[in-house]
């Protein structure tokens, strides 16, 4: 019965159940014009959030990570480069995909937390 209790436990610890896919990034525009973002990815609930605005996670491959935010004027698009750390966004006004109404890039840098 120890055994079978410790088997369990282990399994437990080493299994992906408890890690959480996040990751932390501070973003800099590159053009200086923008504030700096932070940038959490999470795989696992397919969520990108930059600004405290949740993307929906629609694609994953891998060279990128592209993540869509959708309001009643706006379609807002992420692609994030999981190599380099570039990161472009780009707005487009509903009904008006011929050119983006908004386009930044950013150069990203994995942050930790500190606490």
């Amino acid at each position: 019965m120890k055994k079978l209790l410790a088997i369990i436990v282990l399994g437990m610890l080493f299994s992906g159940c408890s890690k959480n896919q996040e990751a932390n990034f501070k973003c800099i525009n590159k053009d200086g014009k923008e504030r700096e973002y932070l940038l959490s990815i999470n795989l696992k609930d397919k969520i990108m959030m930059r600004a405290s605005i949740p993307y929906k996670i629609v694609a994953v491959d891998q060279e990128n990570i592209s993540g869509i935010n959708k309001n009643s004027q706006y379609e807002n698009k992420l692609i994030f480069n999981r190599h380099t750390g570039d990161l472009y966004f780009s707005s487009w006004k509903n009904n008006e995909n011929v050119i983006p109404a908004d386009t930044a890039s950013y150069k990203c840098i994995k942050s930790e937390k500190l606490i």
